[in-house]
């Protein structure tokens, strides 16, 4: 039986570090139309931004590890969340895409640096019970997500201008660095530094890898698309149908709640199964519902399950490598940013082709893929666990 879960004042801080995180993230997405205005880019140059941040990812997914051993964890905490606000002041101070998109990529590569050692460090700090730990920090960063948009447009329409909005993590940043830069991170177990020249990530991290590929790969279709198909198969005005993505949010902000609970009893992997299938129960209802009320029942459905992937997926993978945290945790960081980078352009050039109804058919082909993969991963553990009994 697991100890109990208890939340440390280190817990806390590193919840609101990834809503810190979550927050500036988000926020290109309502930030960017105000922006293009502001410097006349096209929309190509404009998607651009979103796409140097990813690239910022994927390039910590194959070294974040190696920074993260050089400078320590007390470095890199702090480090690379400073970092991350200079890059955003960056950002919002910038007037020629000249300066923006170095900024962007800047916080890509920042930010996923602070992502990632969060997730180490709280799994350091639960040990077996990371599981609810990662939950609720996702949980904490999905709610900031969602103030995000909520915040920028208000001051854009206060006449405050959505840099302000911007400025509000930062400022939160700085309470947090104030009141805490002094106090102690957690450190790797002696076992995970001696498993640091081990060899290779198990096969079994590597299946729920995909899983967390695929899984984001979904979710980042729906949550970058869904306005745009409303738009397209029912008609919907574009301001009503970027309203009801909120829908798909609270559907995510509801799930996360339930498995931070559920979490603790059920392991991370059957869970991940059940989400899955919650996706392929709520999709077809978004993207061949004949009324309204169906397809917006299909995206609160659908992004219920679609938000509980990234958490239920993480905490899988670590799981599967409890004492190589750092060097997972930092592969993961190229998963989520290799799917963001590729798989929702691969939709949009595909709807050029096709129609965006019939190209929005590979959103339950990515959830396919990850649930054969996660299939894979619980076989391996079974095969595993069989070995080790004999």
């Amino acid at each position: 039986m697991n100890p109990p879960f208890v939340r440390s004042r280190f817990t806390w801080l590193a919840y609101l570090m990834l809503a810190y995180f979550a927050y500036l993230q988000l926020s290109l997405g309502p930030v960017m139309p105000l922006l293009r205005a502001e410097l006349s880019l096209s929309y190509s140059l404009g998607a651009l931004h979103a796409t140097v941040f990813a690239f910022g990812s994927v390039l910590i997914g194959l070294s974040g590890e190696r920074i993260n051993r050089r400078l320590g964890n007390h470095a890199t905490f702090w480090g690379g969340s400073a970092a991350l606000a200079l890059a955003t002041l960056a950002f919002i101070s910038g007037q020629t895409i000249a300066v923006t998109l170095p900024a962007i990529f800047l916080m890509g590569v920042t930010g996923s640096m602070v992502i990632t050692i969060v997730q180490s460090l709280l799994s350091y700090e639960h040990g077996v019970n990371r599981a609810p730990a990662l939950l609720e920090a996702n949980l904490a960063a999905l709610v900031a997500a969602t103030l995000a948009p909520l915040l920028i447009g208000s001051f854009e329409r206060w006449g405050l201008g959505w840099r302000s909005a911007v400025l509000v993590p930062l400022a939160a940043w700085l309470l947090m660095a104030l009141t805490n830069l002094r106090r102690p991170v957690p450190e790797a177990p002696l076992e995970e530094e001696a498993a640091k020249a081990a060899g290779r990530l198990s096969r079994r991290y590597w299946l729920y890898w995909l899983a967390m590929f695929f899984g984001i790969a979904a979710e980042w279709c729906l949550a970058l698309w869904s306005a745009d198909f409303l738009v397209a198969a029912a008609e919907v005005p574009a301001a009503t149908a970027a309203l009801l993505l909120s829908v798909f949010m609270g559907a995510g902000i509801v799930a996360r709640l339930a498995i931070s609970v559920v979490g603790r009893r059920v392991r991370p992997s059957t869970l991940l199964l059940v989400a899955h299938a919650v996706i392929l129960l709520g999709f077809p209802l978004l993207w061949l519902g004949d009324a309204l009320t169906l397809r917006i029942a299909g995206l609160f459905i659908a992004g219920f399950g679609a938000y509980a992937l990234f958490p239920l997926a993480l905490a899988a993978a670590l799981n599967a490598e409890p004492r190589k945290t750092a060097q997972a945790s930092a592969r993961l960081a190229l998963a989520g940013g290799g799917a963001i980078l590729i798989n929702p352009q691969l939709l949009g050039i595909l709807a050029d082709q096709i129609g965006l109804a019939r190209a929005f058919g590979v959103v339950p082909l990515y959830v396919l893929l990850a649930m054969g993969a996660t299939i894979a991963a619980r076989w391996a553990d079974g095969a595993t666990a069989a070995a080790s009994a004999r």
